[in-house]
């Protein structure tokens, strides 16, 4: 901390300032000296009262024995003696209490009951957010269900819009991954030249109704080639190729992969339904397995790379899957 501070003061002093510089210096010696010697000091006087602690703890074992012994013996002046040491034990417990109870004052003390109760506090914060997280998933799901539903009721033209849509949120989610502002600012129409890539695939996919839609389809892909070969820029090659590599890899796993869900719904909306539905359920079912017996059966991790996954889960959402 007093590192720290010197830095902070430092950058606020002109450069040419040299007296300040010592004077701040000083000052922040003079306080860590002083934090030393006061650490120093309580740690002997932690030591001591320790020590303490522990000739009392064998004074009370001694005159314990002692008492007990004599207790063996009945007479008047084992009474006394008995007497005398128990007076002596009273004493040193008075003493010990005392000490104990100026402690429980103390500035620790109170330090550690407050940190108790922001545990507490925490503990019961924990509580409702699961409470409320559920009622929010219950809410948001029975809402988009509806929605879902609707689509559906809509027709066949709602529901290739509407994955259309969900494949444009998906490419630019996925084109967000790799991107780097710091390196993208330095290579001209970065981000334009990966979203004309994406149209012209989906142009090709979705273009089947027109009579010369491949030879546009091919128009598209040899002007995008030769554009992302001109916008290449010495010394981001290396860069401006894996980002070209990954722009053709997230276009091939959304573009040309959902193609066939067009065809399904074509086929018929409960081709489409029937699988949308199943991972619908199949998500639904971890999480409220999850919930329920998560590690309570199993205690293996399931995934490393999501901890919060469970066994219970995974299999509960197998199971009520087949079972829907």
């Amino acid at each position: 901390f007093l590192v720290s501070e010197m830095e902070e003061l430092k950058q606020k002093i002109p450069d040419g300032d040299a007296t300040a510089t010592r004077q701040m210096s000083s000052r922040s010696l003079a306080t860590k000296k002083l934090i030393d010697e006061t650490r120093d000091a309580f740690i002997t006087a932690n030591e001591k009262l320790l020590h303490e602690a522990e000739v009392s703890l064998q004074y009370f074992e001694s005159h314990y024995e002692k008492i007990a012994t004599l207790l063996q013996a009945s007479s008047d002046e084992n009474a006394k003696q008995r007497e005398a040491w128990l007076e002596e034990m009273n004493a040193q417990l008075g003493q010990v209490q005392s000490t104990l109870e100026h402690l429980l004052k103390g500035p620790a003390h109170k330090a550690e009951a407050k940190i108790k109760d922001q545990k507490n506090d925490k503990q019961k914060k924990k509580k409702q957010s699961s409470v409320q997280k559920l009622l929010t998933r219950v809410f948001f799901g029975i809402v988009m269900v509806g929605g879902f539903m609707g689509i559906i009721a809509a027709g066949h033209v709602y529901v290739c819009m509407t994955v259309a849509f969900l494949q444009i949120l998906t490419f630019r989610e996925l084109a967000n991954v790799r991107y780097k502002t710091y390196k993208a600012r330095f290579v001209p129409m970065f981000r334009t030249i990966q979203w004309c890539w994406f149209f012209t695939a989906m142009f090709y996919v979705y273009s089947d109704i027109f009579e010369f839609h491949e030879i546009i389809s091919f128009a598209l892909y040899a002007s995008m080639f030769c554009i992302t070969v001109l916008s290449f820029k010495k010394g981001f090659y290396r860069y401006q190729m894996k980002q070209l590599a990954w722009t053709f890899i997230t276009v091939f796993l959304i573009v040309f992969q959902l193609k066939y869900a067009t065809e399904n719904i074509k086929a018929g909306l409960f081709w489409f339904l029937l699988p949308a539905s199943l991972v619908i359920c199949n998500d639904s079912m971890a999480y409220f397995a999850g919930k329920a017996f998560g590690r309570k059966l199993i205690h293996a991790t399931f995934l490393k790379l999501s901890p919060n996954k469970t066994w219970e889960g995974f299999l509960g959402a197998f199971l009520l899957t087949v079972i829907f």
